[in-house]
């Protein structure tokens, strides 16, 4: 005979196994292209200004919209750039340099146009914000 005990333990083994069998059943959502186009990667390079008060980074999209952040370290200024990538701070920390190319989109229109693709270089004046 089966003592109440083990009885009480093979019905909360039961019920456990049933219930995950339950949610596991549950259909997860599918993911479209749209969804794709959505993810992002952040890409970091030790992108510091050597006084430590500016930083860069870069946020790559998989619609290829990028974006390059220059921001001060201590939260108070932001500057975006599209399709800017390599940036280089200068040694005073008065200045960074960027290069910035073109959408994808625009690149192509480019080609069949048969025109220069040429990225141009920003300057931005970390004092005053200017570029």
């Amino acid at each position: 005979m089966i003592n109440q005990h083990t009885f009480k333990f093979g019905l909360g083994l039961f019920m456990l196994f049933l219930t995950t069998s339950l949610f596991s059943q549950e259909e997860k959502p599918t993911l479209s292209v749209e969804d794709y186009q959505e993810w992002q990667n952040l890409y970091w390079s030790n992108w510091i200004s050597d006084d430590g008060q500016w930083m860069a980074y870069r946020v790559m999209l998989l619609n290829e919209n990028d974006t390059l952040y220059i921001r001060s370290t201590d939260g108070t200024q932001e500057h975006t750039y599209a399709h800017a990538s390599n940036p280089q701070f200068a040694s005073n920390g008065q200045w960074v340099a960027i290069q910035q190319g073109f959408s994808p989109k625009k690149e192509e229109a480019m080609k069949k146009k048969k025109q220069p693709i040429e990225n141009k270089m920003v300057l931005l004046n970390l004092e005053t914000g200017e570029d």
